[in-house]
């Protein structure tokens, strides 16, 4: 009987440590996830954790399609991350060969940097090739030595153990398609999403998480990011960060995190700013905003069927719903007429108007940009302008008559 106290101990550690909470973040180094914008905050911490201007950082593009890094395009990506980066020692690491990805001189540029920037694009791409191969080892590498791997967007999905990439929507519940759900596992049971809030994609996670327990959801909107050491994270950047646990909080089923906050993934601990200065954050000019409440003529539900030569007929259907913050959500949906499939939604920050002169400007990246312009006629029916893309389109908004049929 004198074994009995000691054996009931060991079972509740095994019982414990078979139940406790195994995220973890790198043993060594440091990891910068960012949304998919180019922050400048972000790149400064990136940098400053490589070692400032003399950092050796290896850029990882292959989550972009092959016509987005073409020998021109890849040449001025290269430009413009040494100029965010400050740095000139960049270079480029790139195969879609998983042979390739197997060779030493292949890795041979991973073992002498410092920091390694994986591009945004599409994240299967980017895992295909180097999952399990001595690419991925030397990734590990650079952590063990106390270095430090960044992303952007899909960049940013491939470093959880479950991985977005592959998800489809079943009904109002997004799940993750066996074979296409693996990361690179730098941070363990956790899932990775980007663009959260520019894409009105709050709740992606919330399914992914019901379907995986004990997994830990980051959403990062596109222009936030975290800074990630062992288990804990900080955030940084221009905007929010969303972590989807598995509980209500406040009734809502992710936490929201501003720049300055610090979480804990193994405890699920929040480390919060005080309340004012936490509203010192969200009112800083440079953050994230929701534009003023538009007037009543712009309120409610505009449509557009847009055919192109070569491309599916699209509708874009916008919606705008004031707040009783006197903000405005304002929203464009993309849907497929003949299957009635919805294809993206982007936010909107505001709507900026000058007499019968409309635009509707971007989220995050794209906060200054107007993604449509556009001219309003006499009777508030109808707004003829052009959707601002790699090529213009021309789109006239028709006003949906009896207000919004569908909140944003």
């Amino acid at each position: 009987m004198a074994q009995a106290p000691k054996l009931a101990a060991l079972i509740l550690l095994l019982v414990t440590g078979l139940t406790a909470q195994t995220v973890n973040g790198p043993a060594k180094g440091t990891l910068v996830l960012e949304g998919g914008a180019a922050v400048p905050e972000v790149a400064r911490r990136f940098v400053a954790l490589a070692g400032g201007a003399h950092a050796h950082i290896v850029l990882i593009p292959t989550a972009a399609d092959e016509e987005q890094i073409s020998s021109e395009a890849l040449k001025g990506l290269v430009e413009r991350l040494k100029l965010l980066f400050g740095v000139q020692d960049l270079v480029v690491v790139h195969t879609r060969d998983r042979k390739m990805a197997d060779s030493e001189d292949f890795v041979a540029p991973l073992r002498r940097a410092t920091a390694i920037w994986f591009s945004g694009g599409k994240a299967g791409q980017l895992v295909e090739p180097y999952l399990g191969t001595r690419t991925q080892r030397e990734f590990d590498a650079l952590l063990q030595r106390g270095g430090v791997i960044g992303g952007d967007s899909a960049g940013a999905l491939v470093m959880g153990t479950v991985m977005l990439h592959g998800a489809t929507v079943s009904g109002d519940r997004q799940v993750v398609v066996p074979g296409h759900d693996r990361g690179f596992g730098f941070l363990k049971d956790v899932a990775v999403n980007a663009h959260v809030v520019q894409r009105s994609v709050e709740e992606q996670l919330t399914a992914v998480v019901a379907d995986h327990p004990g997994l830990l959801g980051i959403g990062l909107d596109a222009s936030a990011g975290i800074v990630v050491t062992g288990d804990e994270f900080e955030v940084t950047g221009r905007s929010v960060v969303l972590v989807t646990d598995g509980k209500s909080h406040d009734g809502a089923s992710y936490l929201e995190l501003v720049p300055g906050d610090r979480y804990n993934m193994k405890t699920r601990v929040a480390s919060l700013l005080p309340p004012q200065q936490r509203r010192e954050v969200l009112a800083r000019p440079e953050m994230s905003h929701r534009g003023p409440a538009v007037s009543k003529q712009l309120e409610g539900d505009w449509q557009a069927t847009v055919e192109q030569p070569n491309w599916p007929t699209f509708q874009y259907v916008f919606h705008l719903k004031n707040l009783p913050d006197h903000t405005v959500l304002a929203k464009m949906e993309t849907i497929e007429p003949k299957s009635g499939q919805k294809g993206a939604t982007i936010t909107f920050s505001s709507i900026k108007q000058d007499g019968p002169q409309i635009e509707f400007v971007g989220w995050g990246a794209e906060l200054t940009q107007p993604l449509f312009k556009g001219t309003l006629n006499q009777d508030g029916t109808e707004i003829k302008g052009t959707l601002v893309a790699r090529t213009p389109i021309p789109v006239t908004l028709k006003k949906v008559p009896g207000g919004s049929k569908q909140a944003p």
